[in-house]
């Protein structure tokens, strides 16, 4: 969000300029530098500390298909953290303006799965990274930009969900059916100019 100026939604009405879109149009301006070199700071937090504890879930016993119970299921640690910045301003008084922001965020989530031969700990790390950069140039006859936005995602570590037992953060398996989820993860390089 740091680096959107304005952001539009058209839902009918549509001019031709968008070429006879027939649902809907979302128009995004990024922000440019100027003339007064600006900028800003921010921090975001969530997670567990500020989260309500999970809601209880009816669970059918599967030993007779009648009888029902509620079970409430273990808050685990789940932290996001979200920090950056953005700024922009002139190169060349009236000519040529930059504009750059930059904001990674981590997530940080731990589930401890009681298995049928005990308990096992499985962490989820994500660190997702935004930047952007926008050269502009303007005189009387030609304005002109170039922006480009870098979104790396990298994740390790892969949770199951734990509606599958009967009883408090549960899974109706052996440990070692969630050993090959520990350190697995993907990871994206996107670039757009």
């Amino acid at each position: 969000f740091e680096y959107l100026q304005e952001v539009q939604v058209k839902t009918s009405g549509i001019s031709a300029e968008y070429g006879g879109a027939l649902g809907g149009v979302v128009s995004a301006v990024t922000k440019s530098g100027g003339n007064v070199l600006s900028g800003e700071g921010h921090f975001y937090f969530e997670g567990s500390p500020l989260a309500a504890s999970p809601v209880k879930r009816l669970v059918l016993s599967p030993l007779d298909d009648k009888t029902v119970s509620f079970v409430q299921d273990n808050k685990d640690p789940n932290y996001q953290n979200e920090f950056g910045g953005s700024i922009g301003g002139p190169i060349v008084h009236d000519r040529l303006f930059f504009f750059g922001s930059y904001s990674p965020r981590n997530e940080r989530r731990t589930n401890t799965y009681t298995m049928t031969d005990g308990t096992q700990a499985v962490e989820r790390n994500v660190w997702k990274q935004q930047a952007f950069g926008k050269l502009g140039f303007a005189s009387r006859r030609l304005n002109a930009s170039w922006s480009a936005l870098w979104t790396p995602t990298k994740a390790t570590g892969t949770l199951e969900t734990y509606y599958k037992g009967s009883a408090p953060n549960s899974q109706p398996a052996a440990r070692a059916s969630v050993l090959p989820q520990i350190n697995r993860g993907y990871e994206i390089n996107q670039v757009n100019t």
